[in-house]
């Protein structure tokens, strides 16, 4: 399933992320690849990815740069299901989430509602 992260067909990338999203703690080893999805060129990929990492648990913690960087994205959902899975990461993404406030202290419409939720909730 890792591979089918990078197939050149929209769906297949979309039923790889959700199939890893079902497997849980037991797809850690997808991590990676499921970050570097957090970043496809198709909002509903970055969205699936995002929501397969918030059912990693603690496994995802790799991919909170990843996740940070989702929550200023375009696409109102993809920030919401990014926004998602680093809340209950908490104290663990707090570097991830400091750093993203400062690179975005400058442009506060990239703060959305998910991610000023997220960030504030690392305080």
């Amino acid at each position: 399933m890792i591979y089918a992260l990078s197939d050149g067909r929209t769906h297949v990338r979309i039923n790889a992320a959700r199939a890893l999203g079902v497997k849980g703690e037991a797809a850690a080893r997808a991590v990676a690849n499921l970050g570097l999805a957090c970043r496809d060129s198709i909002a509903q990929v970055r969205r699936e990815a995002a929501k397969a990492l918030g059912k990693l648990g603690g496994e995802a913690l790799p991919a909170v740069p990843d996740l940070v960087g989702a929550l200023s994205d375009v696409e109102a959902e993809v920030a919401e299901a990014a926004a998602e899975t680093l809340e209950p990461l908490g104290a663990r993404a707090r570097d991830g989430l400091w750093g993203w406030r400062r690179s975005t202290a400058h442009a506060p419409a990239a703060m959305r509602g998910p991610a000023r939720r997220c960030a504030a909730r690392s305080r």
